[in-house]
């Protein structure tokens, strides 16, 4: 599964949205759109700040299936 998609249903599953996500890691709901689209990568402390909000750990998040 790729990295965003992943993202994407783990945000699901927790019941987030891309709004209430972008707005707990301090950015525009566009870059998070482009971030779990796949046309932006995430800096290393959003993906530390994506992990915790998802509570999973870091490793889970970036692990390729």
């Amino acid at each position: 599964m790729e990295f965003g998609m992943k993202m994407r249903v783990i945000r699901i599953k927790r019941n987030l949205t891309r709004e209430a996500l972008a707005d707990i890691l301090g950015i525009s709901v566009r870059t998070y759109q482009k971030i779990e689209n796949g046309q932006r990568e995430p800096t290393i402390s959003e993906l530390k700040k994506i992990s915790d909000c998802l509570s999973i750990t870091l490793e889970e998040l970036i692990q390729f299936e």
